[in-house]
């Protein structure tokens, strides 16, 4: 998937919001209250995506042709801004929450220290790399518009395995929770499964054109948005389908799970926001949403729901919503 240039990142004066119940007194959503979520609050940003940290405690949004905005993510007051001077497009952040990794409209990865300032630079040789991050921090992922997908060691930037067959277009990678696997999306074909350890292929997963994927927390499903709207729960072991659904979005953009994965919610163009109970992929509720809804994230403790859009035609309007479940 590709942006245009209408993607700002809108920062528009500070709003005066309550501040949020402490952590330990907010209902966790799940399968049994998932119906009853609603809109708590609206953030004036024109954000693309939604990254936890890099601190705890943090979120930071990105936009398009700005630095990265950093909010306080109980307050929803801003911070720090990242990248100054820089136009990031992705970005991760390592289990150390002091390393990020980022690119922007360029082949190249930048793996930096925000507290120290330091930095190396990676050439993917592909344009605008999507990263991950393993779990330990010690390797980085990569794929973009062409030459593949790479693993580089995060410290050194030197290649540990060029993942053959991953192909050219818009691709996504994603450790499993325990870092054995990494997957690979495309956009423009198949998803495929790699031992980390050796780089070699594992399985691959036959249906075309994702958007983004994701492991379920236990790291045994991945699931996974179509370009045609569908979405699809795979099982990691074997590589088979267990479910599939039409997501009721024209195109899905965005997926993510619970902290413990028994709800996962999905996204995209012309459509609903949709929360699944994933054992059966029933809905379990639907959102009304924009017209465009590019990234969703459940909160760090699960107690919350961040998306990010708006009209596709405008930069008015759009908005960083979250939502949530009335208070015990």
């Amino acid at each position: 998937m590709r942006r245009s240039a209408s993607l700002l990142l809108l920062v528009l004066p500070t709003i005066s919001l309550a501040a949020p119940l402490p952590k330990d007194t907010r209902p966790v959503i799940s399968t049994n209250n998932a119906d009853k979520l609603k809109v708590l609050h609206s953030l004036p940003y024109d954000s693309w995506k939604i990254v936890w940290g890099p601190s705890p405690g943090e979120v930071t949004l990105l936009g398009w042709n700005m630095p990265a905005t950093v909010l306080d993510d109980q307050t929803f007051r801003e911070g720090r801004k990242l990248m100054i001077g820089k136009e990031p497009i992705h970005m991760a952040v390592a289990s150390d929450r002091e390393t990020i990794a980022y690119c922007e409209n360029s082949p190249k990865l930048i793996v930096e220290n925000v507290r120290t300032g330091k930095s190396l630079t990676i050439d993917t040789g592909g344009a605008q790399p999507s990263m991950a991050f393993s779990p330990d921090g010690k390797l980085l992922a990569a794929g973009g518009g062409a030459g593949g997908a790479k693993i580089w060691e995060a410290a050194t930037g030197k290649v540990v395995h060029t993942l053959e067959g991953s192909g050219d277009g818009g691709l996504t990678t994603v450790f499993s929770p325990d870092g054995k696997i990494l997957a690979v999306g495309n956009r423009n074909r198949t998803t495929r499964l790699y031992d980390v350890a050796t780089g070699k292929l594992i399985h691959e997963l036959p249906k075309q054109m994702t958007q983004e994927i994701k492991f379920s927390p236990d790291g045994k499903i991945l699931a996974t948005g179509y370009v045609d709207g569908t979405i699809g729960l795979w099982d990691v072991a074997t590589g088979k389908l267990l479910r599939s659904a039409e997501s009721l979005c024209k195109e899905v953009y965005t997926v993510d799970w619970t902290p413990r994965g028994d709800v996962l919610v999905t996204a995209g163009r012309e459509g609903k926001i949709v929360l699944w109970d994933p054992k059966e992929l029933k809905i379990l509720k639907e959102l009304d949403s924009p017209e465009w809804v590019i990234h969703v994230r459940f909160s760090r403790d699960g107690s919350r729901l961040w998306t990010t859009g708006g009209e596709s035609s405008t930069r008015e309007g759009r908005a960083v919503t979250i939502w949530g479940l009335p208070d015990r």
